[in-house]
């Protein structure tokens, strides 16, 4: 058996330390995708077989086809928060003050109800209505599409903040857990991110994206490419290993 994909969360994994470190020893291969997830379980274990392959998103050339973002909306991605107990949940009040701020206009779809419900002034509100009736196919065919209808995205998931980059969308991510923290750092998102407990600050970090706009873009850009040859290198090393006599 190997592994590939593997992210790890935030949690006290002493307790199986042994039972960890054996799974890692006896693949074959063990990819993570972000370095925290690799920091994490080689600290844990002590095992240096871990390799960190970026997300396999990033190898797949399909999304380019789609081409670059078409609009220049402002867009908004909210997640149901999985450790609410820890990170505390969205405030409806403050959530409206920072999208009128910010005049968002706009929720992609694959976002929580449980927190889009919470939003006014959103202008796609009938099609995220209708999106739990959509087949998969039609599902990501319109998220892909309301996310090239944004210019900024402020997002909380780890993949529409990959696809959104990719499209040429400038994220404002929403660090809720590690994974998000490590993508990123790796995108060099670092000054425009904001973590759950500084929610009210969203639009000034929009408003930097906005004013370093050209730098970010080529930032992401080539960031992206590196991030890309890490995916690619693991797939070749896949099809080597498998195809090998």
């Amino acid at each position: 058996y190997g592994v590939i994909g593997l992210g790890v969360a935030d949690f006290d994994y002493l307790w199986c330390k042994q039972q960890i470190a054996f799974w890692i020893n006896n693949a074959e291969f063990f990819y993570v995708r972000d370095e925290y997830s690799k920091n994490c379980l080689t600290e844990l274990t002590g095992v240096n077989k871990i390799v960190c392959s970026a997300d396999c998103v990033l190898n797949n050339r399909e999304i380019e086809k789609y081409g670059n973002h078409i609009g220049n909306e402002i867009g908004i991605n909210l997640r149901n928060l999985p450790y609410k107990n820890l990170t505390g949940d969205f405030e409806k009040k403050l959530l409206i003050k920072v999208c009128d701020e910010c005049g968002v206009t706009k929720v992609i779809p694959d976002a929580s109800e449980e927190q889009w419900s919470k939003l006014s002034n959103i202008c796609n509100m009938e099609l995220l209505n209708r999106f739990r009736y959509m087949d998969r196919s039609e599902k990501v065919e319109t998220i892909i599409n309301e996310i090239r209808s944004c210019e900024y995205l402020i997002a909380m998931r780890f993949h529409v903040i990959i696809v959104s980059a990719i499209f040429g969308v400038i994220p404002i991510p929403i660090i809720y857990h590690p994974k998000v923290r490590s993508l990123v750092g790796e995108l060099g998102l670092d000054d425009i991110s904001v973590e759950m407990n500084e929610l009210e600050i969203i639009p000034e970090k929009l408003n930097k994206a906005k004013l370093y706009k050209d730098d970010y873009i080529i930032s992401i850009k080539n960031n992206l490419l590196r991030l890309r040859i890490q995916t690619d290198k693991m797939y070749l090393d896949l099809r080597n290993f498998f195809i090998k006599p």
